[in-house]
């Protein structure tokens, strides 16, 4: 992380506004926590500053970035939608259910951890592709990289007719799984 340089005022605002927070909470570890911070503050610690950020999980996701993974969901929702018409008309030879659920991101790369986030801010939190929400782990965590496959996934989903995309058969859901 950066390093973080804060004017008199602006430690004297955290201060007060450390101590606001202190006064409220009711758990004696994020008091202790909060006199940490405040202390650091004071102190002009600024090796500490950073303590100040620990609840932040990311780094900022770009506009292109976020547009990347909601591209993944987007070509996720086609295939989940494809595949439930095609099992309502009794279409389907030999994918499953578990075939078309969204892997989500691997948890323990930065980069990819940062795409499990926003996927699951974008779908738990907004409340968006249900159709997703239904079919993914509760954490969106895969516990291995997937931006490779889904670079080669979203080239093939790039190449579809855009009409077809929400009412592929079972070959192309499997073309596109298989990428």
């Amino acid at each position: 992380m950066s390093k973080i340089e804060l004017s008199k005022k602006e430690r004297l605002s955290l201060v007060l506004q450390l101590r606001t927070l202190q006064k409220l909470s009711e758990e004696e570890y994020e008091k202790e926590e909060y006199e940490n911070l405040i202390t650091a503050l004071l102190h002009g610690y600024t090796l500490h500053y950073n303590d100040l950020f620990n609840e932040f999980y990311e780094e900022e996701l770009s506009i292109d970035e976020c547009r990347y993974v909601l591209d993944i969901l987007e070509m996720y929702r086609g295939i989940i939608f494809s595949y439930l018409e095609l099992n309502r008309n009794g279409a389907i030879k030999s994918l499953t259910n578990t075939d078309v659920f969204f892997p989500g991101f691997d948890g323990n790369d930065d980069k990819e951890s940062s795409f499990m986030g926003y996927s699951k801010y974008f779908v738990r939190d907004l409340g968006r592709y249900d159709e997703i929400r239904d079919r993914t782990h509760d954490d969106f965590n895969s516990h291995m990289k997937m931006c490779d496959k889904y670079n080669r996934m979203l080239q093939k989903w790039n190449s579809f007719d855009p009409m077809v995309r929400y009412r592929m058969k079972e070959e192309r859901i499997k073309e596109l799984l298989n990428a």
